[in-house]
């Protein structure tokens, strides 16, 4: 049995880069992923790419800074796949034109934690939920 076979892998910023990396990676673990991105293309042509690859995936357009579209995700994960096991906090707000301390940027990542506890609080109202567990990425360079 793989590491990660049943389990379902949420990944935010996962269309390209160091998310759509974790995202094969869970799914050759055996796990089936949420792609979740702002880039709707990107998030298209990950998804081909893992399924074309064997993994199982769905893939979501979400602004991780709207908790409605965080709301929506969450439901989607919880819809289509029954559950969520592993939270894979990727999504990063880039915009070389703005300093690293922009305020956009730290608000962006409050809304992560936000969105973490979200989700929290809907896992831990399921059935049988003992833990979950969190990683959390962020850009190098």
């Amino acid at each position: 049995m793989k590491r990660f076979e049943n389990r379902v892998v949420v990944i935010t910023g996962a269309a390209s880069g160091i998310g759509a990396e974790s995202a094969r990676q869970f799914c050759a673990e055996g796990g089936t992923v949420v792609v979740a991105d702002i880039n709707a293309r990107g998030i298209d042509e990950t998804v081909d790419a893992l399924r074309a690859a064997g993994g199982q995936a769905s893939g979501f357009a979400v602004d991780v800074s709207v908790p409605e579209q965080v709301q929506a995700m969450i439901r989607h994960a919880l819809d289509v796949h029954g559950r969520v096991d592993v939270l894979c906090n990727n999504a990063f707000a880039q915009d070389n034109a703005i300093s690293w301390f922009d305020w956009r940027l730290v608000d962006t990542h409050a809304d992560l934690v936000r969105f973490c506890q979200g989700l929290i609080a809907v896992r831990m109202a399921q059935p049988g939920v003992r833990r979950m567990n969190f990683l959390t990425g962020h850009p190098v360079g």
